[in-house]
């Protein structure tokens, strides 16, 4: 056997185990295997393997016989030594995790996963959580037609647990490699140029900076949660300068005619409310998220759109499709908003409208 071949072997029987196989050369050109246990190194008694470039079935029993034997001995003192919070319910455990998180959203993705995993497994011991568990969890939602989207969400923050719960000794490492399943890009939910003059003239009386936000996104292509955090001190020389909060980037954000007077305006509204607009006074006050949703359907709606096609945040898809249905390329689309890969772009450039479809294949000679 090649030492190359046996080194793979052992890695990989090492990923997800306590108690690590190793091999030590001997004189003669010949591995002994053994354990490591207990800060100490065990015989498995075993005959040596030969290192040659021979292929030999026997070596290859032998490797598999010595991991037969780790995992037998791993087991045994799993079972001797397992602890109480091994042994614990798995919904005392996912409570404590999801009282970890600082943040509301966290904790509330957290309790849609902790409901969903304990539908599909029950009120399980934590220490018994393995990678079947997940994958039956998975299984019961693909069953009710749930979006594949919104599996790996869940998916995802089981893993997490996971990885949280075995840090603090409550389960054993489990193996979630290649677990997830693809990522589905879906419709892009866009607005069309009729659709905006409709809501450009409509005004959202409660929170107008409700409108201004949304219109912002649609004039600079900018991400919805990044644009209500923009100071005063961020415009300088008809550009928006600041860091880009998904990846810390520094970026600048070139503003047309359209969105220099959203800003002028939101400037003059401040300072009509006796605020400062100063360099950390944010441009931008806007109700708490709910109510934002809120106030933005009541603009739909009087604006005569439907109300539950769009929402906030599609301000930044409706500006993308717009930029791609005028002509601009890829490249420079992808530069606008800020996108680190590609392949999120071009999401945009294969729903595009109809008429440009028309249009192209118009273009096409007679042979």
């Amino acid at each position: 056997m090649r030492i190359e071949v046996l080194k793979k072997l052992i890695k990989g029987a090492n990923q997800f185990s306590r108690i690590k196989l190793y091999a030590k050369k001997s004189t003669g050109g010949k591995i002994n295997l053994w354990v490591y246990k207990n800060y100490e190194r065990k015989s498995l008694k075993l005959l040596p393997i030969q290192i040659n470039n021979k292929i030999m079935q026997e070596e290859y029993a032998l490797v598999k016989k010595a991991i037969d034997i780790r995992n037998s001995m791993e087991a045994i003192e799993g079972d001797s030594v397992m602890s109480m919070a091994k042994k614990l319910p798995v919904s005392i455990v996912l409570e404590e995790w999801i009282n970890h998180y600082t943040f509301i959203h966290s904790k509330n993705g957290a309790k849609l996963a902790k409901t969903k995993f304990l539908k599909a497994n029950d009120d399980i011991p934590v220490g018994s959580v393995n990678r079947k568990s997940i994958i039956k969890m998975m299984d019961m939602m693909r069953k009710q037609n749930v979006h594949t989207n919104y599996v790996r969400n869940i998916a995802s923050r089981i893993r997490a647990f996971c990885n949280w719960a075995e840090q603090r000794g409550y389960m054993n490492a489990v193996d979630t490699r290649k677990l997830l399943p693809p990522e589905q890009f879906g419709e892009v939910r866009a607005l069309n140029e009729k659709e905006l003059r409709q809501l450009a003239a409509t005004p959202c009386k409660k929170f107008p900076d409700i409108k201004d936000l949304f219109m912002l996104g649609v004039y600079t292509a900018q991400r919805l949660g990044e644009m209500k955090n923009y100071t005063f001190a961020m415009l300088y020389n008809k550009e928006i300068r600041t860091r880009q909060g998904k990846t810390g980037k520094f970026i600048k954000i070139p503003l047309s005619k359209n969105a220099l007077n959203i800003m002028r305006e939101l400037k003059a509204r401040r300072e009509s409310e006796g605020l400062n607009t100063g360099e950390k006074d944010k441009m931008f006050r806007l109700p708490a998220n709910m109510h934002i949703y809120r106030h933005f359907k009541k603009w739909l709606e009087a604006a005569g759109l439907d109300r539950n096609r769009i929402t906030p945040y599609n301000s930044r898809s409706t500006a993308i499709s717009l930029l791609i249905n005028k002509g601009v390329p890829e490249a420079v689309t992808q530069e606008l908003a800020n996108h680190a890969d590609p392949r999120v772009t071009a999401r945009y450039y294969r729903q595009i409208d109809d008429s440009k479809k028309r249009a192209a294949v118009n273009l096409i000679p007679s042979f």
